[in-house]
């Protein structure tokens, strides 16, 4: 884009989100304020003449959709204007931070990694139950005058205008309604939904897990690193560029752990569920640990790592048990407690939503030949 319309573009958001103007009331011409139409209408004539630099300009030369588009992409990215918009599910009211702005009281009940405990008998999903001062609603919490949205990692390419994974959702609702363990999550600080807005909806999209051997989890010998490759790419190192490692280790006698991490190119980043933005990689990551001795999963967590440009490149030529903690690491759920294997099992595959490595994985495990730590 052309250096002096984007200045353009961005003072001219700058003064609508700072006057609390949604782009919709450009577009719809309704009671804009003169000073805002003028320098709206200089915006369309700069970047009109730009397209048509020669000629008498007409309607059809004016870019109205593609400034209503910046401008709302600049109104919905500023964080530090609070600013109200639908975002599919709710109203939303947005600013950074605002979640304990509004309501201080609640930061004590929020774990190191910034996690929530969920109450028995409160559902963030489908929305159902009622424990002291919290309700359920659905996509999050009922709280006072709000409802406290999940986190927008849970959203689709991790974008707070996307949609829930709603099939991980479902299954980590089911896990929770058989009250074997304690379940955490992660709530997006900067939203807030507005009460008695909700309106339901629909993705049609389709995604299943299968299920896996495990006739050797309980072996504390099966140890060590596997791989599962998309393509042929191969970095310098010998490394396959587009990946997902796991790793199986042992914490102590009863206890073994297994780490998920997908890693892929930039030439890769083509699907919701591989995302690079503003310089960073935003990558899926699992852990969890097995007790051998009874047979059950007793932790699992998820979580996004992001990687900066050269974060990613340093990861990509290691691999997960060697030097591998790097960048940024963001938990969105934690269960701990009695984790039966279907449940494990479909909530790490809808976790991995759209990575068939996971599947593959997870089908033919007895029959992997695992490298040595």
């Amino acid at each position: 884009m052309n250096e002096e319309l984007n200045r353009r573009i961005n003072a001219l958001a700058e003064i609508i989100s700072g006057r609390g103007i949604h782009p919709w009331r450009l577009w719809e011409r309704n009671n804009i304020p003169a000073d805002i139409d003028s320098e709206y209408q200089a915006v369309l004539q700069f970047w009109a003449r730009l397209n048509n630099p020669s000629g008498t300009l007409t309607r059809i030369d004016f870019p109205v959709v593609e400034l209503h588009n910046e401008l709302t992409r600049h109104y919905v990215e500023n964080e530090d204007v609070e600013k109200e918009y639908d975002n599919r599910t709710y109203s939303i009211i947005e600013k950074k931070n605002i979640l304990l702005v509004k309501y201080p009281e609640l930061k004590g009940r929020f774990d190191k990694y910034g996690l929530i405990t969920i109450p028995p008998g409160i559902y963030f999903y489908r929305g159902r139950g009622v424990v002291g001062d919290i309700q359920s609603a659905q996509y999050g919490l009922r709280y006072k005058d709000h409802v406290l949205l999940l986190h927008r990692y849970f959203r689709r390419a991790f974008y707070k205008l996307n949609h829930f994974n709603e099939d991980l959702l479902g299954k980590l609702e089911e896990y929770q309604q058989k009250s074997l363990g304690s379940m955490k999550v992660r709530l997006d600080p900067y939203m807030l939904g507005r009460l008695d807005t909700f309106r339901d909806y629909f993705e049609k999209d389709y995604w299943h897990g299968k299920p896996f051997s495990i006739d050797s989890v309980d072996d504390p010998h099966v140890v060590g690193f596997t791989t599962h490759k998309q393509g042929d790419d191969i970095l310098p190192n010998g490394m396959y560029k587009n990946r997902t490692e796991f790793l199986w280790y042992s914490e102590g006698p009863d206890i073994k752990t297994l780490e998920i991490e997908e890693l892929w190119g930039t030439d890769q980043v083509l699907s919701s569920n591989r995302v690079y933005h503003d310089g960073k990689y935003y990558v899926r990551f699992i852990h969890c640990r097995r007790d051998i001795k009874k047979g059950r999963f007793i932790h699992l967590d998820g979580s996004i790592n992001i990687y900066t440009d050269e974060e990613f490149a340093k990861r990509s030529n290691t691999r997960l048990g060697r030097d591998a903690k790097l960048g940024a690491h963001v938990k969105l759920f934690q269960i701990d407690g009695d984790i039966p294997y279907e449940d494990f099992n479909n909530i790490v595959q809808f976790f991995f939503r759209g990575n068939g490595l996971i599947q593959e994985y997870f089908e033919n495990t007895a029959a992997f030949t695992l490298e040595p730590l």
